[in-house]
């Protein structure tokens, strides 16, 4: 339903020369009740114009001067991705696979490496951290 709603926005933008800067996404709002949107929405933030006399949101939130929200509400854009983007050891064959949805890394390594003593090199999103069972890892450092 949602794809076919775009698809319509799309038609009528292209047909009528009209509506040239709205999009077709979904403001993912707190709750039925409560319409702040969500902070990790990234579609609306920073998207709209600047209209003289509307410097302030629904709730009074000041609106940003250069790039305001589309929508009635000013929200901050905090990412929450928690994610591991690379990741390597110097003894592996091939590339890692990374499965975000499973939550896990797959690679081989030279036969004989010994598998206690593998330091990894990694990259992570913003808001992730690696660990093992406690204890921070940190990318390149050996830490048990």
């Amino acid at each position: 339903m949602f794809l076919l709603h775009a698809r319509v926005c799309q038609k009528y933008q292209t047909a009528t020369s009209k509506d040239g800067h709205s999009l077709s996404v979904n403001p993912e709002f707190i709750t039925d009740t409560d319409l702040h949107i969500y902070h990790a929405n990234e579609n609306l933030d920073g998207a709209g114009l600047q209209l003289s006399g509307t410097n302030k949101d629904f709730d009074n939130s000041t609106r940003d001067e250069t790039n305001p929200d589309i929508g009635a509400d000013e929200y901050t854009y905090m990412n929450d991705e928690k994610e591991i983007l690379t990741y390597s050891i110097t003894e592996q064959t091939g590339a890692a696979v990374i499965n975000s949805e499973s939550h896990t890394i797959s690679l081989e390594v030279e036969y004989g490496s010994d598998l206690t003593s593998l330091v990894a090199t990694f990259t992570i999103s913003e808001n992730a951290s690696v660990k093992i069972g406690t204890t921070e890892q940190i990318s390149g450092n050996y830490r048990k």
